[in-house]
């Protein structure tokens, strides 16, 4: 296989491919992930206008969320006592249909990471 670069791609053989337009689902980064880190060329998963704000200066890299396959923003918990809230910081405007999904998998992240918190919270910075 060879992307649009002609470059030669290693892949399963006769691996099952979803079509060109099928939507990717949202998915939640934690810092460090391999995927921002592992790859000679991001531009497939990140806009270079974007990258200064996922590797700080002092070498962080932050923990990110993906729509359609591609970096939108970046996230972060807040606790409080008993209380968890993931902050969500798009890129972009996202639509309802889109926040709504954000707000349903950041709940389930929320309660992975924080599974003692009485009280959780799903909140996106404009």
């Amino acid at each position: 296989m060879r992307d649009e670069r002609k470059r030669e791609l290693f892949d399963l053989p006769g691996a099952p491919r979803p079509d060109a337009d099928a939507p990717a689902p949202v998915r939640f980064l934690p810092e460090y992930d391999n995927v921002l880190l592992g790859h000679k060329d991001r531009s497939r998963i990140i806009d270079d206008a974007h990258r200064a704000i996922v590797s700080t200066a002092n070498l962080q890299i932050r923990a990110t969320f993906l729509i359609d396959g591609r970096v939108a923003g970046t996230w972060r918990v807040e606790k409080a006592r008993k209380s968890a809230t993931l902050v969500l910081e798009p890129f972009g405007k996202t639509t309802k249909k889109t926040r709504a999904t954000l707000e349903e998998e950041g709940e389930e992240l929320l309660r992975f990471i924080e599974p003692g918190a009485a009280s959780l919270q799903v909140r996106q910075v404009d």
